[in-house]
Formats: structure tokens, sequence, C-alpha cells
């Protein structure tokens, strides 16, 4: 290596030493923050105190509840045995044929209860049909229906 390659090779090693860190101490310093979890439901949702319809089955209870008003409708879903499909969700029917046109409740999971708002559509007959849909092998696990 003659003199003057080895003086460029000493200032690009130079200027590697000083910029490297401060590259990696700048980059480190604009990582954004984690983005907070969302849940589709809230757990900490009060009970409306009228039981309109329910339906106690093997695995879970499912009860329609409303105000006094019938202004507000939640849906409470109580899980007596764990599932055995983790990947469940809940749909409303709507009357489309593809699921995803379907109104997305909430998810389901373990053992307890969970609480969901529900839409009341004026003018309209109202029947609550439910749909519980397992997202990963794309498949109804189960329907219930509530009629006026």
């Amino acid at each position: 290596m003659i003199k003057t390659l080895r003086k460029r090779h000493l200032r690009v090693w130079i200027v590697l030493a000083i910029v490297l860190p401060i590259g990696i101490l700048l980059s480190w310093l604009v990582i954004p923050n984690q983005a907070a979890v969302k849940l589709l439901q809230s757990h900490e949702q009060p009970l409306l105190p009228v039981i309109w319809k329910s339906k106690d089955l093997i695995n879970y209870q499912v009860t329609i509840r409303t105000n006094q008003q019938h202004k507000q409708w939640q849906l409470e879903w109580v899980n007596k045995k764990i599932l055995e499909v983790p990947s469940t969700v809940i749909y409303r029917v709507n009357g489309a044929a593809d699921i995803a046109k379907n109104e997305l409740i909430g998810r389901i999971e373990t053992r307890g209860s969970y609480t969901f708002p529900l839409q009341w559509i004026a003018g309209k007959e109202q029947s609550f049909q439910f749909i519980l849909y397992d997202f990963i092998h794309q498949q109804i696990i189960d329907s219930i229906n509530f009629q006026l």
C-alpha cells in the first residue's frame, strides 16, 4: 500500500468511527413507541338492567339485555367452558352471504363473561342472529337466533 492510499484509508476509518456511532444513536432515537393494544370490547361495561331474551346452551349462555326505554342494547356472552377453538369471533348476521359483510361484534376467548354493545335499527323488524366464526380455519362454528 502506498503512502497516499494509507492516508486515504486512515481518513475513511476515522470518518466511519465518528459516523457509525452517531448513526446508531440517531436510529435508536427515531424508533416510535409501540401502539397500545386495542380490544374489540370493554370488560368494564355495566350490564343493562332488562333481560330481553336469553339462551342457555351447553358451552355458553347468551343474553340480550336492554334498558327500560329499549334505546340501548347489549349482548352478554358467558363461556361456561374453555373454547375448543381459540380464534372465535362473533358476527351479527345482517343478511349478507359473505361473512366479511356482516357486523363484527367481538372476540371471545377463555371462560368468563363478555359484553358487547348492539345497534338497534329503528323502523325495521328486528331479529338478532349471531354466528360464531373461526377466522383461522374460515368456518362457521355455531349459529344462534333470537326472534321478536
